[in-house]
């Protein structure tokens, strides 16, 4: 949903005797609320308008707010122009929100466990693309490890043996391999060693791994989730009919 800014308007009216005609005068534009979806947790509210400074030229504002449901400070700027030739009509609109909010949709199906790590490696991959690849890193190894049962001193190590599964398809098993190439592996050891350390990143790299955790995950967690209810829908229908349920 887009930011929704809306002022009250102090509104004067004369009436002018000679030309028998009311006149009215917009004396003064005051922010009176800001709706937006929070850049801190997502949430679309009513913000708190903590300060609010006027800009000249015209009904310019600066307003720090705070959300409602995180309590987390945000900076906006709206804007009242008395007229808008592309609506024929007087607006008030939001004219930038920070910081800006990036929408994070983690499939409902990945544990909790692994979903605040990710979410904030995908927020903060355009501030700290370091920071962001290190998260990956350590989220994919934590995965490799708790899900799959492999376990060695290196990632490297891990990434071979989740390669040579069986049931991992070859599109996931060439773009987790590949991380050791794109994240330069031979140049940078504590990627390998010390996944969560926070080192220089190839160009690239930290959008790479966002995009190998997500086959991951689908792999890991979503496919597996779906074909279970798919399965429990067809038991149950087979049993309604009263037949035997599959096999597992």
């Amino acid at each position: 949903m887009e930011p929704k800014f809306e002022v009250d308007l102090d509104i004067n009216q004369y009436f002018d005797g000679e030309i028998e005609q009311q006149i009215t005068v917009l004396e003064d534009v005051k922010p009176k609320s800001l709706s937006a979806e929070c850049p801190h947790c997502g949430v679309y509210a009513a913000m708190s308008l903590d300060s609010v400074v006027t800009r000249e030229p015209g009904w310019k504002f600066d307003l720090i707010c705070s959300c409602p449901n995180c309590r987390q400070s945000l900076f906006a700027q709206g804007e009242y122009s008395d007229y808008d030739p592309d609506e024929d009509s007087k607006v008030s609109r939001v004219l930038a929100l920070y910081p800006e909010f990036q929408p994070v949709n983690l499939p409902p199906e990945i544990p909790d466990k692994y979903r605040g790590d990710y979410r904030e490696a995908i927020l903060i991959k355009k501030i700290s693309p370091k920071a962001s690849a290190a998260l990956s890193r350590r989220i994919l190894q934590n995965i490799i490890r708790e899900e799959f049962g492999i376990k060695h001193r290196s990632l490297a190590q891990e990434i071979d043996d989740f390669i040579k599964l069986p049931n991992v398809p070859s599109y996931l098993s060439s773009a987790v391999d590949a991380i050791r190439n794109i994240g330069n592996f031979a140049a940078h050891p504590l990627k390998d060693s010390r996944t969560g350390e926070i080192v220089d990143v190839e160009p690239g790299e930290a959008e790479w791994l966002i995009e190998v955790l997500d086959s991951l995950c689908d792999f890991a967690f979503v496919q597996p989730e779906k074909l279970k209810k798919r399965k429990e829908a067809l038991n149950n229908k087979l049993q309604s009919m009263g037949k035997p349920p599959m096999k597992s």
